[in-house]
């Protein structure tokens, strides 16, 4: 919980720690992985980010939140090459079901609405939801735009 507070508030640093402190508790912790990856991609430290995507990647290569945080590393990175293999590999993997929220649990929750600290939770869980739909969306235009300009710049350059 605490890592999810430090995310929520942006504080990168705080939910670092705590991340690594999950970790160094279970070394098989994905979840804590995966946060490392994002957190440091937040917090622009991206070389740290791509060892913890590769780590992930390691146990679920065809991921494509990592598939694409690795694309866009190694696209400011400079390594063209590399980009367009992991740009190939989210595109084949993009058609990924989303996950959605099941209806059910939000009719278990209902009853805590009546503490202020709950109100609103399904309107932001759904919200939620849509932007990581359109962050998905988004990123794989990009990783469609990036294979065509490299394809494109290879046939150029061949």
């Amino acid at each position: 919980m605490k890592a999810a507070r430090a995310i929520g508030s942006k504080n990168y640093p705080a939910a670092i720690e705590s991340c690594k402190r999950m970790l160094s508790e279970n070394k098989e912790d994905y979840f804590a992985i995966a946060m490392l990856a994002y957190c440091y991609e937040w917090g622009d430290d991206i070389a740290n980010s791509i060892i913890y995507a590769d780590k992930y990647l390691a146990r679920f290569p065809n991921d494509l939140d990592m598939l694409l945080l690795s694309a866009r590393y190694w696209s400011k990175s400079g390594d063209e090459e590399r980009s367009y293999h992991f740009v190939c590999r989210a595109i084949e993997n993009g058609s990924e079901t989303p996950t959605e929220i099941p209806n059910w649990l939000f009719w278990l929750i209902k009853p805590f609405s009546i503490f202020k600290k709950y109100r609103g939770l399904e309107k932001n869980a759904k919200e939620g939801v849509q932007i990581n739909k359109q962050w998905k969306a988004d990123n794989l235009e990009w990783a469609k735009q990036y294979k065509t300009w490299y394809e494109a710049k290879q046939e150029a350059e061949g």
